[in-house]
């Protein structure tokens, strides 16, 4: 076991000079312990066994020294690392393209399932110094021969128990036999269960062993709750947490996909900019999410274990743990998504009373005590909702009137004959609801300034009732041989139209001229498309995701026509009607194709269905003796 001192500074290391200029400039003064164990190994290129979880530091620890080894000169694959998710990947490389900033020439790829070939084959081709991917990916490459390890120096196994735990593990053998005897191997885990130590044992040379203790460095940075409370009651408890806690952003982890979406539409009625990230979405849909989550543009992420791996976004402070993990270490890999590399974070879990034993265990883990979290009362919220309000104004106070405004505001003292101090309570009023929607950080300038339609969000709905329905009637009609549509993207999502007719041409295969008019509203879009819409266009648009949510698309004269026949059903008319015969629906004139099965109108009940007729089978003749 070795010393896990941390040096004074990375200097310490003897880490090149045009890597230690690229850590200054990205402020990094002091290594982290795994990272100051590490380092020194693998830059004398030593194989490493490294126990530790993640949050640690552990992508440096490995990325640092083997970039100081890599040779720009030679257009060879040297580096390859193995992740479990496209996600790690993601981040691995992006990280790794940050350190080497300073390398000239230097060439870095990540490569996973759910990417087109195409790019992947011609970066491959053009020579790649360093290769992170996911194991399927990189056994497919490494079949075709677009991925060469020939002259390959350097291997890592990232999160080698998270690779076990998908099913990855005899990927990751082939993988290995088919690398050279002499390279070298770093293989970091945050548990060491007995297939990870065959595999250290089988492929790797006598490595040194750097073990770090679950959240070392970090766990006193992270502020770890527990509430305890009913498996119905935890929707509200999670209103009330966000309308009080002061967050940058929010990571809420729950256990199936199926919850991601209820959840995002629960918090975002509740007026937050929210996602939902499970394994359902395509990988750009996935990296469009953290994208806006890391630029501010969302503040809150709804998400699954798997979807949520490889998620590093600094400005995540608060990490949500609303359905209970299987196990504990699934605990340490959700709220090490908040407090990293010696940020502080938050981490609340909701526990049932059944799962209040889970606690010790959790505290074991994590080598923290967790301690109970109070829910706010309505008085709390509202006492904090007027606090921040009144420093928002202080601030926008200071920064100086606008005499126009104060011209108006002095004309209607005067023509209601009544005080400035009653207009001003007037019009906060209107900005601060009586309940909080929300108590996201906002700066004063923010605050202050009108929302632009782009960014629209509810402002004032109270936690317990639902945003005021949207106008779904749309400013034209439609052209001939069109009809209009809806579906389920708008201006909370921050859509723009060039990316609902990219992906309607793209995914429906229908040409750009075949969209018709398009108007935006704040949480869905109306828009013409071909009358004649295929059946298997229409079933393939239902399931394309634009900016994290799905379509959902639906016809809206269908849905009118519908709406009119619940309204006929009503009526003594409606009688004669139907005994007479029913008029056509939209979708069977012009030579239409028929309408998607669960758009079709189902029989009146005055219609008389005809008995089905009962086919009696013959008994089979005897065969022939």
């Amino acid at each position: 076991m070795l010393n896990t001192d941390v040096p004074t500074t990375f200097e310490n290391l003897e880490l090149p000079t045009n890597i230690l200029s690229t850590l200054t400039a990205l402020g990094y003064e002091h290594p982290t312990p795994v990272q100051a164990a590490s380092i020194p190994h693998l830059l004398t290129g030593n194989d490493l066994l490294g126990h530790a979880p993640t949050g640690t530091g552990k992508t440096a620890a490995f990325s640092l020294p083997l970039l100081a080894r890599v040779d720009p000169t030679k257009n060879t694959t040297q580096v390859l690392v193995l992740a479990p998710t496209r996600e790690l990947a993601i981040q691995v490389t992006a990280a790794m393209k940050q350190y080497g900033a300073d390398l000239k020439g230097l060439k870095t790829l990540s490569i996973y399932g759910g990417q087109d070939y195409g790019p992947q084959l011609q970066q491959l081709r053009a020579g790649q110094h360093v290769v992170v991917g996911t194991p399927g990916r990189v056994m497919d490459h490494i079949r075709r021969g677009t991925l060469k390890l020939d002259a390959l120096e350097a291997l890592v196994l990232d999160e080698a128990d998270e690779m076990l735990k998908m099913g990855f593990l005899e990927d990751v053998e082939w993988i290995l036999e088919q690398t050279p005897d002499t390279r070298q191997m770093a293989l970091f885990s945050a548990t060491m269960p007995r297939e990870i130590k065959r595999i250290a044992t089988r492929f790797m040379k006598s490595p040194e062993t750097v073990s770090i203790k679950a959240l070392s460095g970090a766990k006193a940075m992270i502020n770890q709750r527990y509430s305890i409370m009913a498996a119905k009651e935890k929707p509200e408890a999670l209103q009330k947490l966000l309308n009080f806690e002061a967050f940058d952003a929010v990571l809420i982890f729950v256990r199936t996909k199926v919850q991601t979406e209820s959840l995002a539409e629960l918090v975002h009625k509740n007026g937050h900019r929210v996602a939902a990230i499970h394994g359902d979405l395509a990988q750009s849909q996935r990296e469009q999410i953290i994208k806006r989550l890391s630029k501010g543009q969302l503040d809150i992420v709804v998400a699954t274990d798997v979807a949520a791996r490889g998620l590093d976004v600094e400005r995540i402070s608060h990490v949500i743990n609303f359905d209970a993990p299987h196990d504990a270490e699934t605990y340490v890999h959700r709220i090490g998504r908040t407090g990293r590399a010696g940020r502080s974070g938050e981490a609340i879990i909701f526990l049932n009373k059944r799962e209040e034993r889970l606690i010790r265990g959790l505290e074991r883990e994590t080598q923290n005590k967790l301690t109970q979290y109070h829910l706010p009362t309505a008085a709390m919220i509202r006492q904090k909702q007027l606090t921040d309000f009144a420093a928002t104004l202080k601030t926008a106070v200071e920064a100086g009137p606008r005499e126009d405004l104060i011209e108006v505001i002095d004309r209607i003292a005067n023509e209601l004959e009544t005080d400035h101090l009653t207009i001003a309570a007037v019009m906060a009023s209107q900005l601060l609801p009586e309940r909080s929607t929300g108590n996201r950080k906002t700066s004063a300038t923010e605050s202050s300034r009108p929302q632009t339609k782009e960014r629209s969000r509810p402002q004032s709905t109270a936690a317990d009732a639902p945003p005021p329905a949207p106008k779904s009637q749309p400013g034209f009609s439609p052209s001939k041989g069109k009809a209009i549509f809806r579906i389920e993207v708008g201006h909370d999502q921050s859509v723009e139209p060039g990316e609902i007719v990219g992906a309607i041409a793209n995914e429906g295969g229908l040409n750009g001229k075949e969209i018709g008019q398009i108007q935006i509203f704040a949480d869905h879009t109306l828009l013409e498309l071909p009358n004649a819409l295929p059946r298997t266009v229409f079933v393939t648009l239902k399931n394309v995701w634009i900016r994290g949510r799905r379509l959902s698309i639906h016809r809206l004269d269908a849905e009118q026509a519908n709406a009119q026949r619940e309204r006929s059903k009503k009526s003594p008319r409606a009688v004669k009607t139907a005994a007479r015969g029913k008029p056509k629906p939209a979708w069977q004139k012009d030579n239409a194709r028929p309408a998607p099965r669960r758009e079709r109108s189902t029989a009146k009940p005055t219609e008389a269905r005809a008995p089905k007729k009962t086919i009696k089978r013959r008994a089979p003749k005897p065969a022939a003796s």
